[in-house]
């Protein structure tokens, strides 16, 4: 009898999704000494994914309130479709063709999660920003081709409440069962960290859970506030107005006249402000998420850097000081490449 073909997992892959990655290949800085090492070790791994013969990437990321919203905001969020182009973060989208989708293997695996109770969002025709596309561009493309199809699965960490540790070790339980019973000779390499449980085993009982204790005592830590369904409730226009910066067309009618276009939207006059103000701190206080202000910065041609210093008080030249490297930064797209 012949034995029967299944996939296999043949690797981990854990690598940081900073947008500074797709910015630094968009503007060829390979050479640069500032960003060589980040070259010579990513394409190590890009090595790695060729050298294993890998036929999919399954790649466990978070969309920055890009392509996905509050309006709609899901756990686990799975990618079906059969490619899937990089996104708009409000410079334009990347100069990247789109990358293919292994959509036969993802509706297996959508099946395999969705029998061990796993309640999954499924998504098509979604661009993907920079969680995917940041580190994808250098460790799964060689000549501008890509070598490796990918299935997304889109995990919501910015809006409280969010998926515990232990829930998401299930999930990566559950993955491991749902990729070993496909039933085709793939080999997969998963993109994401692998964390091992080496305490007891965790026993489902019928025993109250207490819904906010993953938040309790956060609100104390200086300088922490939390992004959940309380404060989206109190911000929710302002939030969805800087986030549609990421539609050309709205953000050229923000660009030709900023004070029409926020009065038409609706903004209060408190909101207005602050945007007017570039007052980042103001808006994080307000209750807006930072991935939001990012977008703001990229249309107003501002760099993060500038944005981190405004949120401490400081100058830039302050803020550069503390970090390793004197660059600034923005999330990558069209703009980041003149």
């Amino acid at each position: 009898m012949a034995e029967l073909a299944i996939a296999q997992i043949v690797g981990g892959i854990g690598v940081s999704h900073t947008p500074t990655i797709g910015f630094a290949v968009d503007r060829d800085l390979e050479g640069d000494p500032s960003w060589s090492p980040v070259f010579r070790n990513l394409r190590e791994v890009r090595d790695w994914i060729v050298d294993r013969d890998v036929d999919a990437l399954f790649v466990i990321y978070n969309d920055h309130v890009t392509s996905f919203f509050f309006d709609h905001y899901s756990a686990f969020a799975l990618g079906v479709d059969d490619s899937y182009k990089p996104a708009d973060e409000g410079g334009g989208a990347r100069d990247l063709p789109p990358i293919a989708g292994h959509a036969e293997f993802a509706r297996h695996i959508g099946h395999s999660l969705m029998a061990s109770e796993f309640d999954l969002a499924f998504f098509r025709d979604r661009p993907l920003d920079h969680g995917c596309f940041s580190p994808l561009s250098l460790v799964n493309m060689s000549n501008r081709q890509w070598i490796a199809p990918i299935v997304p699965l889109q995990v919501g960490v910015l809006q409280y409440p969010i998926p515990t540790a232990q829930r998401c070790y299930r999930l990566g339980r559950a993955l491991r069962r749902a990729v070993l019973s496909y039933p085709e000779d793939i080999r997969v390499a998963i993109a994401t960290l692998i964390l091992e449980d080496e305490g007891s085993a965790a026993q489902d009982d019928a025993t109250a859970v207490d819904p906010y204790g993953q938040m309790h005592g956060i609100d104390a830590v200086p300088g922490t506030y939390p992004f959940s369904l309380e404060r989206l409730s109190t911000a929710y226009k302002l939030n969805a107005f800087l986030h549609d910066l990421v539609d050309p067309e709205w953000r050229g009618r923000f660009k030709e006249d900023p004070e029409r276009h926020m009065a038409e939207a609706g903004l209060s006059s408190e909101d207005r402000d602050l945007i007017r103000r570039s007052d980042w701190r103001g808006l994080i206080h307000r209750g807006a998420t930072f991935f939001v202000l990012e977008k703001l910065g990229v249309v107003t041609g501002v760099s993060n850097l500038d944005i981190y210093a405004g949120m401490k008080n400081i100058s830039l030249e302050e803020m550069l000081a503390t970090r390793n490297e004197q660059i600034t930064y923005s999330v990558a797209g069209k703009s980041s490449s003149s």
